[in-house]
């Protein structure tokens, strides 16, 4: 078995079903390197307090110039990315008029690595709304995610429609049976040290985001710097493997879930299948999905010229 190939399948067993997510780009504060300041890694950079773990957000204002904002949208990454990954959505949505905010989910990117507390696990339906809450948005949001950020985002929703105005999955991983997601195994911990060193070896970085990407895409060297350079944390692999095997989500009733959302998938996606998208819409309420031909899971990342105007399209139709 390939080096990457056994990275792939260790990191599969430990999501044991939810996808992932990586991309770097032209949000980037110069080219950010493996001895980037993990306490200010990017200028809009922040941190605030969440279930005793620091978590890192991102906060972009929309234009003066264009007026008053059109509202406040918060992106949530998928499993193994960051911020980084939403470097071309950013643009799109403050060129629109939006007001705009990303989280690192710990411990991923440059959020918290304290094992003991991501042992115990985190409530991902609150996460959210202590970064809203931190930049004092009081209104009703957006909430995007992206892959395993689409669950987050859900359970974000279920627990608070009242604070929700609309719901964005991309490629989103969320279950359609009513279960959490599954932890990892149970011989997951003997792992860590050789996890570790490939979560820091740039190649074998790009082998596993060649895994995501569909035949005849591209994974740009620029997106492998972005994915190692988050990798680098205290004890990586440690606090991956308590993230994972910490108690899973809150079950997630997708008929909860009564707000306008949009469904964005890639036609070709093998990581989160357009099956589960057509599910979705089956049970969602107030959903549309759009399918974009020939694309995969990095869609977002890979073919912003096709995401971002479906997006902007989107939100602009919103009451």
């Amino acid at each position: 078995m390939k080096l990457h190939s056994a990275v792939a399948c260790v990191v599969a067993l430990i999501l044991a079903g939810c996808a992932t997510t990586l991309k770097p780009g032209v949000l980037r504060a110069g080219a950010l390197s493996n001895s980037v300041d993990r306490n200010q890694p990017f200028p809009e950079s922040a941190f605030v307090q969440s279930q005793g773990l620091s978590v890192h957000y991102r906060h972009w204002k929309s234009d003066a110039s264009l007026g008053a904002s059109k509202g406040q949208i918060l992106l949530m990454h998928g499993f193994g990315s960051s911020t980084f990954s939403f470097r071309f959505v950013v643009p799109a949505l403050l060129a629109a008029g939006w007001e705009v905010a990303a989280a690192d989910v710990p411990p991923f990117g440059f959020s918290d690595h304290n094992i003991d507390r991501l042992g115990k696990g985190i409530n991902r339906g609150e996460l959210e709304w202590d970064v809203a809450d931190a930049l004092g948005w009081t209104g009703k949001i957006v909430l995007l995610g992206h892959s395993m950020g689409g669950l987050y985002a859900s359970l974000s929703a279920q627990a608070h429609p009242e604070r929700t105005r609309a719901l964005v999955l991309i490629s989103g991983a969320v279950p359609t049976d009513g279960k959490p997601g599954a932890g990892a195994p149970f011989f997951a911990g003997l792992l860590g040290p050789f996890l570790d060193g490939q979560l820091r070896d740039w190649d074998a970085v790009k082998g596993l985001l060649d895994g995501f990407a569909v035949k005849g895409e591209v994974i740009p060297e620029e997106m492998v710097d972005g994915y190692t350079t988050a990798f680098q944390g205290p004890r990586e692999a440690d606090a991956l493997l308590a993230w994972s095997s910490s108690p899973g989500a809150a079950p997630l009733d997708p008929k909860k879930l009564t707000m306008t959302t949009l469904l964005l998938w890639g036609e070709r996606d093998e990581i989160v299948p357009l099956a589960t998208a057509k599910k979705l819409k089956a049970v969602l309420p107030e959903s549309q999905l759009v399918v974009l031909p020939d694309l995969g899971h990095l869609l977002h990342e890979l073919h912003p010229e096709l995401v971002n105007p479906v997006l902007v399209a989107f939100l602009s139709s919103l009451p």
